[in-house]
């Protein structure tokens, strides 16, 4: 596993870079996981260049072993990642700022718009547009991610199995590693692999 040193020192982002990139993140986040992934890959890896793709998925990866929330564990890990403890109060923190600030304001008038017909086709609009979002997100990074037809395999399984079949996330992403465990053995080595 990778540690926060790996981002060298004089790229590694202050305090208080991460705290702005993760409240813009908190405020545009909208649809889950596939679109934060999105916006991950958009904000750290191509406009600023702190990570890198593959550090962002294995975030995804690894969260999903853990109870709990992966969207907050994900910026939690990548936050540390950037700028150690630091980095992990910065990004969780401003991340999940603007959704309490929301969620406060709409706790107090709820009473208010829960029947207003405006409200209920509004919601309705952005249920689809956050559908939209998420298939965006999850075609994009699914041309990052599947390199090879083993890869569009082991993708198109693991969702007939979560959908069709119910199966936990968790052993899906562990049955996946151990695939690529096994494919990584079965390979055939070349002399510089021997040797290193």
């Amino acid at each position: 596993m990778s540690t926060a040193t790996e981002v060298p020192p004089k790229s590694r982002p202050t305090a208080p870079q991460i705290a702005s990139v993760f409240l813009l993140l908190g405020v545009t986040a909208f649809g889950g996981q596939p679109a934060l992934l999105a916006l991950l890959n958009r904000e750290l890896v191509e406009r600023r260049g702190w990570l890198r793709n593959e550090e962002i998925t294995e975030a995804f990866t690894y969260t999903k072993l853990l109870p709990g929330p992966v969207v907050v564990q994900v910026v939690a890990y990548l936050g540390y990642r950037l700028n150690g403890v630091r980095g992990v109060l910065a990004a969780a923190a401003m991340f999940l700022l603007p959704s309490v600030v929301t969620m406060l304001a709409l706790g107090a008038a709820y009473g208010r718009i829960a029947a207003n017909q405006g409200v209920t086709a509004a919601l309705g609009g952005l249920t689809s547009a956050v559908v939209g979002i998420i298939l965006v997100a999850t075609i994009g990074q699914a041309r990052k991610a599947i390199r090879d037809a083993v890869g569009a395999v082991v993708a198109i399984t693991v969702c007939i199995a979560a959908v069709i079949w119910n199966v936990n996330p968790a052993l899906l992403v562990l049955a996946a590693g151990g695939l690529g465990i096994l494919r990584e053995a079965r390979r055939p080595r070349s002399p510089e692999d021997k040797a290193s």
